[in-house]
């Protein structure tokens, strides 16, 4: 076999094996990709049947919950917002570890505004309407509600991967 046969039989071999080593790694992404949706599935039905067993029904309640899987913890976590409809509504957002049945953290904050005149005031309710806890750990808002934003802001992105309710 000639010098020039030879090389071309090489660069068609290496050409096939990286083809071959190209579907390989496509199949396992695949199939990756498809454990991860079952176990999101998982997830999902364990937490909302965590959900119905710890929350029950009041008419002075709204309550809700969104689940996650985390790949990179490999575990299922679920926050809770709890809205109590009182003469000061007050929300409660509750961090649940699902596979482990048990709360990982917890803050209550009031949704009242006693004086709308004060900016600050009418943000931080707001806020806390919709569970915005990295914004107000980040901001002035954190002096009205406290240093447990910032630390439940910080297990929001630790173990739900996201920043808001």
């Amino acid at each position: 076999m000639t010098k020039v046969k030879s090389l071309v039989l090489a660069a068609a071999i290496a050409a096939m094996s990286a083809a071959v080593a190209a579907t390989i790694a496509g199949l396992a992404h695949a199939a990756s990709d498809k454990v991860t949706y079952e176990l999101s599935k998982e997830c999902s039905k364990s937490a909302k049947q965590m959900f119905a067993r710890i929350h029950g029904s009041s008419p002075l309640v709204h309550s809700s919950f969104e689940n996650h899987y985390n790949p990179n913890r490999n575990a299922c976590y679920m926050l809770v917002k709890i809205e109590y409809s009182t003469s000061e509504p007050l929300n409660i957002f509750e961090l649940w570890d699902v596979n482990e049945n048990r709360q990982i953290d917890g803050i209550h904050c009031s949704t009242w505004i006693a004086d709308y005149s004060q900016p600050e005031l009418v943000a931080a309710a707001h806020a806390c309407q919709i569970g915005d806890f990295p914004g107000i750990a980040a901001g002035p808002l954190a002096r009205i509600l406290g240093p447990e934003t910032k630390r439940f802001a910080g297990n929001l992105v630790t173990y739900m991967e996201r920043d808001k309710f």
